[in-house]
């Protein structure tokens, strides 16, 4: 687990060397400059004596109300909006009191000052966009381990500091635990960093206090609208990361019509990819078989001609995401082609489960429309038999996609068993209910409903035959189920296992 609110034992950091950064978007309004902090916290369970506490007014929860526990737990300095300073109580139990004009963008400055600007220390890569994130992280990180490159990763399945791997709870960590996971980084001297940035992320300012070497968009479809309510608002906080962080260089899907929208509007150097003519890397020529994907790829370089084991044309277009930023950071063909061929597994993203019964199965994180499609499309490509598909949709989150997914998989499997996902406060039938509204007669008689998910994976496994595929989407590599307000242990890869030991004795 990570323990984000280490004190800084390096050196002495006063509450001077972290507000003058932010110029006259920050008021001393008591204290003195030459205080020196411990450390930063945003969570009041987690300060440390000599820490100055941020409390930021978040969607659930107001770090107003947590000052008083701050205190008790030895904090001696407070940050908080300018504006509500006169709510405060007690103000004379505290040495140091900041107003900010903009606390959430002023706590990602503080806390990079604090820990001594480690973006600067190293070449930090940002990828954006609702899919192909993590896919493309895995593919950089292999082609900067070819390359011999320290390498550091933080996203949505692992942080990585070298071979060392922490657990993620969240995308992209909340500004203070990500200035921490940057300052390790540098100590060990991490030569790159790839870095998932998720729209919530860049919204909430999360990444403030990072500099950033360059900076991938990889697509952008409907996702999140429960939190940014329509597209464009949604591809504004996307849009962020490339011009108020201002990358060296850009690497931009122009396929997608959001990117071909950002390609025009960036400026610098950048890269575009796609399979639009008018992409700077392109396929020349490619094919996929069960075994993985083979193209020879247009590039400012020459031509490339690149093998993977991975699965599908959205994978192509996180390889070509991933070879124009090897190329945008001028590593050798043979590093890239290597590197693309050394990455043959992502946890949760069509990872195949092995079994002799001759039925290919697989795992996927696609959880939204486009990227249910894009999977679907090209698994539909593999086999000349049966695609059954177990899908379901997670409560608490956007409910107008729910109709839309169960259309999707109805139309391009030929069998498909609705379930729950992670239905979090929502009644699983219900969610179900609003999937089924998407069908018509037709798709409904080729619909099985089963809201067990587990029951619903041993049944797709039990219906299937030699050279069936199955897929079962929406979780990935998540490794527990969400009811309620609980976590239970459920792993969609290991009941896949338990299924086919059970039924072919395997």
């Amino acid at each position: 687990m990570i323990e984000p609110f280490i004190n800084n034992m390096e050196r002495n950091v006063t509450i001077g060397d972290i507000i003058s950064p932010l110029a006259s978007n920050v008021s001393l309004y008591k204290g003195d400059k030459d205080q020196i902090i411990s450390g930063i916290s945003l969570n009041s369970l987690k300060t440390k004596p000599g820490n100055l506490f941020i409390a930021i007014k978040g969607t659930r929860l107001d770090g107003l109300n947590f000052v008083n526990d701050a205190l008790k737990r030895g904090a001696i300095a407070l940050a908080l909006d300018a504006d509500r300073i006169d709510e405060l109580k007690d103000k004379g139990k505290w040495q140091a009191i900041i107003g900010l004009d903009d606390p959430r963008w002023a706590t990602g400055i503080m806390a990079s000052a604090f820990y001594g600007w480690p973006s600067r220390k190293m070449s930090l890569i940002g990828i954006t966009g609702t899919n192909g994130k993590t896919t493309t992280t895995y593919l950089l990180e292999s082609i900067f381990r070819v390359a011999r490159l320290k390498t550091g990763i933080i996203g949505t399945i692992r942080h990585k500091i070298l071979d060392k791997e922490i657990s993620a709870t969240q995308t992209t960590p909340d500004p203070v635990t990500l200035q921490w996971l940057l300052s390790s980084m540098a100590k060990n001297k991490v030569d790159l960093v790839c870095m998932e940035c998720s729209s919530h992320a860049l919204q909430q300012d999360r990444v403030s206090g990072c500099r950033f070497k360059g900076a991938i968009f990889t697509n952008l479809s409907q996702d999140h609208l429960d939190y940014h309510k329509d597209m464009k608002s949604y591809f504004e906080a996307k849009l962020k990361l490339f011009t108020i962080y201002t990358p060296n260089f850009s690497i931009i899907n122009i396929d997608d019509e959001w990117g071909k929208k950002l390609f025009n509007i960036v400026l610098g150097q950048k890269l575009s990819y796609g399979f639009s003519p008018h992409a700077m890397i392109r396929p020349l020529k490619w094919n996929q078989d069960i075994n993985g994907i083979h193209a020879r790829l247009i590039t400012p370089k020459g031509l490339l001609d690149i093998t993977s084991r991975l699965l599908g044309i959205h994978n192509l277009y996180n390889i070509m995401a991933a070879v124009a930023t090897g190329i945008s950071l001028g590593l050798d063909l043979r590093v890239i082609t290597f590197g693309i061929a050394s990455c043959s597994n992502i946890p949760g993203r069509l990872e195949r489960i092995e079994s002799s019964s001759g039925i290919l199965a697989l795992v996927d994180y696609a959880h939204t429309p486009d990227a249910l499609l894009k999977v679907l499309i090209s698994i539909k490509k593999l086999t000349n038999k049966r695609l059954i598909v177990v899908i379901g949709c997670g409560g608490d989150r956007d409910r107008s996609k729910r109709p839309i997914m169960a259309q999707i998989v109805s139309k391009v499997s030929d069998i498909s068993i609705l379930t729950s996902d992670n239905p979090r406060s929502e009644d699983p039938n219900e969610i179900i209910k609003d999937m089924l509204t998407g069908l018509n007669e037709e798709e409904l008689k080729s619909t099985i409903v089963i809201p067990d998910r587990k029951k619903a994976i041993f049944e797709a496994v039990k219906i299937a035959s030699k050279g069936d595929v199955i897929l079962v989407a929406g979780k990935g590599h998540e490794a527990y189920q969400i009811i309620g307000d609980k976590k239970i242990d459920f792993d969609d890869r290991k009941v896949l296992k338990e299924a086919f030991k059970e039924i072919f004795g395997e």
